[in-house]
């Protein structure tokens, strides 16, 4: 008995950890594994079944079906609603700003003919070689910085504006482009918080989704919008709720299932924590991840249009 004990504990301590995640980083860390800690559940229940053991099989089974539940919304089909007219083609891109595969980088820029690109880690270096894309992409506004917060917006769509606010305590540039698709107004925000590896950076992360979270419901009274980027941070953790809470915003990976977005080079650690988020009234064509471009990041496309 001590024995199922323990291996019940194994899988159940970090997990409910996470479900404490709004109040450290430490458990925040533990909330983003959702989809690891089903595996191992189910692995469990498989080899209690295999050794006639009840009680481990009956208590593993339990606690797999109730994370397949919270899970299942990524992968159930969903109904999709007609859209009319021509879509918009937007990637966020973080580029790494450690990331020397330039050529691969606009070679897929270039296959994927977005009407609208989000970079982030935006550096000078990167600035420089993608100046290549600004007679394709006229409306530009920049942020280059070192490090791994720059961040810039290529459109070929004509803008009616586009601005850069800083949020949290380290100043993180946001760019929100205001522009008219198919005649209707649409805000597209491109964010990029800081990593919440110790309480500092927590704080710093939470406060720029609060932010985010009252600029979105003061935009969206006046134009759709899609919220998109690195946003450090997954879905399954609690303080993601600061971000989306009252702002109806939908997450555009539902029924195409969660779309592990790092690390793109480390197939036994996958987190989604890139992420488009859009208004109810814009329908998604398509959401999903680009190939290897030699970040740490898949790129994220997503295709929409409105109802």
């Amino acid at each position: 008995m001590k024995a199922n004990y323990f291996w019940l504990g194994l899988g159940l301590t970090p997990l409910l950890l996470g479900q404490l995640g709004s109040y450290s980083c430490i458990a925040d860390g533990f909330s983003h594994f959702r989809i690891y800690y089903l595996l191992y559940f189910f692995l469990l229940f498989l080899i209690a079944l295999f050794r006639k053991n009840r009680f481990l099989a009956v208590s593993s089974f339990v606690l797999t079906v109730i994370l397949l539940i919270s899970i299942s919304s990524f992968y159930l089909p969903t109904d999709q609603p007609k859209h009319s007219g021509e879509t918009l083609r937007i990637g966020a891109i973080n580029l790494w700003s450690s990331n020397r595969d330039f050529r691969t980088v606009k070679d897929y820029i270039k296959q994927s003919d977005f009407d609208v690109i989000i970079f982030q880690e935006y550096t000078p270096r990167w600035d420089e070689q993608l100046q290549v894309l600004r007679h394709k992409y006229p409306q530009i506004k920049r942020v280059p910085r070192l490090g791994n917060f720059g961040i810039a917006i290529y459109s070929r769509v004509p803008t009616k504006s586009i601005e850069v606010q800083n949020f949290s305590y380290f100043k993180i540039p946001t760019v929100f482009a205001k522009l008219d698709w198919e005649g209707k107004p649409i805000t597209i925000i491109g964010t990029h918080p800081v990593p919440p590896i110790n309480n500092l950076h927590f704080k710093a992360r939470n406060n720029q989704f609060k932010s985010l979270n009252q600029v979105v419901k003061k935009a969206a009274k006046k134009a759709e919008v899609v919220l998109i980027g690195d946003l450090n941070c997954t879905s399954f953790s609690p303080n993601f709720d600061l971000l989306t809470d009252g702002t109806m915003l939908i997450d555009t990976r539902k029924g195409r299932g969660l779309q592990d977005s790092w690390h793109a080079d480390i197939s036994l650690i996958k987190v989604a924590i890139d992420h488009a988020l859009v208004t109810d009234n814009l329908v998604v064509v398509d959401r999903k991840l680009g190939r290897n471009i030699g970040s740490d990041h898949f790129p994220l496309e997503l295709e929409i249009s409105f109802k």
